[in-house]
């Protein structure tokens, strides 16, 4: 079978790092499927989504030339979901969710004059009502958003929703340097990388870092691009000498640094109307392969994960909440935190093995595509 995967990212709203699609069909293509990859803002000028549809005679011929299909994320599986009835009838369409593209369009609309805010929520609403009901079957990164999008859609039936969870390559992410000895020389260091993104939570993380000020904790933030220039300086400007910023770094160099840290940080911002974000970062099961501790926060569900398996730490969505999680994490004995990290690397080889998710991706689409062509 040939298999196309089609994004909607952007060079400007694109992840920090590789996107759970592009990795997902970088590692299937090394298992030796065959295997393509489609970004929609390389045509019609770099055009936003809303209106890629216009493209749709060229997308065609593209999309013709595939047995399977996978959007990832709302705005491609708009725009796919518009080109279906075009296809050929046994063409198998996959819509592939990391996150939840609606909740996170609260965090933007705030204030009655902020237009920006209303459009992503009306582009967010409009891009899924489209994309939920042109596709028939689901890929989704957790239990969480299985639940959201079968509260959101009563049509959409359970067993056409698959749960595969963000892989890591335990080879390139392997675990090294364990936790160190605290000093003056080596201070208790806390370290995050990826998207500079509101529904991110970094502002939570960056006032817990003012309230630990003279506890001789150092934070390290890195991922960021040049849009992300603004934050940037203002980290900088208010963590003074306990902070260091650094740029996108290439993946050997982001491993390195973040080795170098004593606790790994995935925060997420509380949205709006939601009890919570059931999503399944990319970069938490990076951070759990690297053998470090991690915090999370507690309306995420890797917070279920990081309970169970005692591998980090769990802090509710608040600065307060943040500060006095770090700092109970620099107070615990470095044999606590290294346990902490092995729990965690032993979680990642068992149930996040980017091979093994690839696999597991391979024979549902596989399964799905007999069915179909029965």
């Amino acid at each position: 079978m040939r298999i196309l995967f089609v994004s909607s990212w952007t060079p400007k709203n694109a992840p920090a790092y590789e996107s759970r699609i592009v990795n997902i069909e970088k590692y299937c293509r090394k298992l030796g499927a065959d295997t393509s990859r489609l970004f929609l803002w390389k045509l019609f000028f770099g055009s936003p989504v809303i209106v890629q549809p216009l493209n749709i005679p060229f997308i065609l011929r593209f999309l013709r030339q595939f047995d399977v299909v996978i959007a990832e994320g709302n705005g491609s599986a708009y725009v796919l979901a518009l080109t279906k009835p075009l296809l050929r009838s046994n063409t198998l369409l996959i819509y592939d969710m990391h996150n939840d593209a609606l909740a996170e369009s609260y965090l933007f609309e705030k204030g009655r004059f902020n237009l920006e805010g209303y459009f992503r929520g009306a582009n967010a609403r409009l891009t899924e009502y489209i994309g939920f009901n042109g596709f028939d079957h689901f890929a989704v990164a957790s239990q969480g958003l299985k639940h959201n999008l079968l509260d959101r859609n009563p049509c959409i039936q359970e067993e056409n929703v698959e749960v595969i969870l963000n892989g890591v390559d335990l080879e390139l992410f392997k675990s090294q340097n364990l936790t160190t000895n605290n000093s003056q020389e080596h201070p208790f260091t806390v370290a995050y990388s990826g998207s500079y993104a509101e529904y991110q939570g970094i502002e939570n993380v960056v006032k817990a870092a003012e309230i630990l000020r003279d506890k001789n904790i150092h934070f390290k933030f890195m991922g960021f691009r040049k849009e992300d220039l603004a934050i940037k300086t203002d980290i900088k400007n208010r963590l003074k000498e306990n902070v260091t910023c650094l740029d996108w770094l290439p993946k050997d160099e982001l491993i390195s640094e973040l080795r170098q840290s004593d606790v790994l940080v995935s925060p997420s911002a509380q949205c709006a109307g939601y009890s919570g974000r059931a999503v399944f970062p990319t970069k938490f099961g990076e951070f759990l392969a690297l053998a470090k501790p991690v915090i999370v926060t507690s309306i995420d569900e890797t917070s279920t994960i990081v309970e169970r398996f005692d591998c980090g730490f769990v802090c509710k969505p608040t600065s307060e909440s943040f500060a006095e999680t770090i700092l109970n994490a620099k107070q615990s004995p470095k044999d606590v935190l290294n346990l902490k990290g092995y729990n965690g690397r032993r979680f990642a080889e068992a149930e996040l093995d980017i091979n093994l998710i690839c696999k597991k991706y391979l024979k549902f689409l596989d399964k799905l595509l007999k069915q179909k062509t029965v």
